[in-house]
């Protein structure tokens, strides 16, 4: 099941200096939301190239997790050295040469994917400073190009790497869902303390909708979310219990005939 639920939602500052940059209040929010994410057992952070930097991937390791980002094209990144060391003082080579993505050669083949020819590769990546799982991806109908993804996790299956990646898609819903149905950008109070709780009542109400959605369901992995179409069934939902209250009906009467449920549903839609 690929579903995105909100930890934390919070608006950057917009200060520039150093000690305050959005990087650095990045990192800040991520140490406090840190001990939930452990809490629900979370071992990797997915998050797209901007935070593929060193002091970025630094806090994350830093709590024993593991971060899956994407890399630049032009990435700097060097072989592991796989050769014999010769016998002589000081320490032993590391490094080969600088990784060249049209040299497929030094890459394993992993499988076709989704129309993309998938490859990976063990790497040490200069501007972070560490060993990483690289993973690359070629179009089938251009192998030209290509995406670089790659995990801090070197032991991770490269399909995992990708698969965890396409989840991170699922933000966009959030964004999306909120905006349209939970008025996410609709409090027009310029307090930072009232900006803050409105976000988030947005964002909580949005997780509270999909666990009902997912648990109406049974959590099946197919589970069709539409938030306009769950606020359609509960105004109708609620609409109709007011009516069978003004009118003093029965309402196990009511609810039992067959076309109760029709008027439940009245003017719903699916996503």
């Amino acid at each position: 099941m690929r579903q995105a639920f909100t930890i934390s939602i919070r608006q950057t500052n917009g200060q520039k200096s150093d000690d305050d940059s959005r990087m650095n209040q990045y990192i800040q929010q991520f140490n406090e939301i840190v001990n939930c994410l452990r809490s629900m057992n979370i071992l990797y952070v997915v998050a797209d190239g901007f935070y593929a930097k060193y002091t970025f991937i630094k806090a994350i390791l830093h709590h024993q997790l593991h971060i899956i980002s994407r890399l630049r094209n032009d990435a700097n990144l060097r072989w592991l050295y796989q050769g014999i060391h010769p016998k002589r003082k000081g320490r032993k080579r590391k490094y080969d040469s600088k990784v060249v993505f049209s040299q497929l050669e030094k890459f394993r083949f992993v499988t076709d994917y989704k129309g993309y020819l998938m490859y990976e590769a063990l790497v040490y990546s200069i501007t972070l400073k560490q060993t990483i799982k690289l993973v690359m991806l070629r179009p089938v109908n251009n192998p030209d190009k290509y995406a670089l993804l790659f995990s801090t996790a070197t032991r991770l299956p490269a399909l995992f790497v990708v698969q965890y990646y396409e989840s991170r898609f699922q933000i966009e819903f959030l964004f999306r869902d909120a905006k349209q149905h939970l008025g996410l950008s609709d409090c027009q109070s310029t307090q930072p303390e009232r900006l803050d709780a409105h976000f988030n009542f947005s964002m909580a109400a949005l997780n509270i909708a999909k666990l009902h959605i997912l648990e109406q369901n049974q959590f099946k992995s197919d589970t069709l979310i539409s938030i306009d179409h769950f606020k359609r069934l509960k105004y109708n939902e609620h609409w109709l219990n007011r009516i069978i209250s003004k009118l003093d009906l029965d309402p196990d009467l009511i609810k039992i005939h067959p076309n109760f449920k029709e008027l439940l549903f009245y003017g719903s839609l699916a996503a």
